[in-house]
């Protein structure tokens, strides 16, 4: 498997200059296109830089100086996107040419980012809250009642499409492992592609 170091200056500060991306199938020319499309995902998933002062993602911002990316699009967020979408094409064996599966990794990229903004927001939130829900007419006494924080139900919602989202992989995958077994053309599905890498490495553990 190679390493392609990529090139993220302009995206991220100074401290933090490059990410290595563990992949095949995708060269770096691959990489540094996907990742720098100007209509695709990788330019409408992150957010806006708003400064420090104003973003709502502020209190997990490592960026010391942001006063060159506001109005951009959130560097650490850009970073966080390419490797998300890697991780996934390397462990489902995914090539720059399989457009489908692209398509549904950034789906579950997509979902995984919505779910750590959820995160985010929740650890400085209270999960349950007193809401006052009225008054007793006899008594005077205030009414309250307890709520679930509406963020819980938006990660909830989050991990219940990225499942859906799985299976829709898993079961395409499996329709490929079926048509290829038929054809006699299995070598070429990503399914044992998968477990002639994993034995391969494997067997690679063994001899160190």
């Amino acid at each position: 498997m190679s390493k392609l170091p990529i090139s993220v200056k302009n995206q991220l500060s100074s401290t933090l200059i490059s990410t290595t991306y563990e992949i095949d199938k995708w060269s770096r020319d691959e990489i540094t296109a996907l990742l720098s499309d100007p209509l695709g995902p990788p330019s409408s998933i992150p957010i806006r830089c708003r400064g420090k002062g104003k973003c709502p993602m502020r209190e997990s911002c490592f960026i010391e100086d942001d006063s060159e990316f506001i109005g951009g699009l959130c560097p650490i967020e850009r970073r966080f996107l390419g490797q998300l979408f890697f991780a996934y094409a390397a462990h489902l064996s995914v090539g720059p040419t399989d457009y489908t599966d692209i398509t549904m990794i950034w789906h579950l990229v997509r979902l995984t980012m919505q779910a750590r903004r959820l995160d985010t927001h929740l650890q400085n939130e209270d999960i349950i809250s007193t809401v006052i829900v009225g008054i007793d007419p006899n008594t005077g006494r205030v009414l309250e009642n307890k709520i679930i924080h509406p963020a819980v139900g938006g990660q909830e919602s989050a991990l219940k499409k990225t499942m859906e989202v799985m299976a829709k992989m898993i079961a395409t995958r499996k329709d490929r492992l079926d048509a290829a077994s038929k054809s006699g053309n299995s070598g070429f599905d990503p399914l044992v592609i998968m477990s002639q890498g994993r034995k391969k490495a494997a067997l690679k553990g063994v001899e160190e």
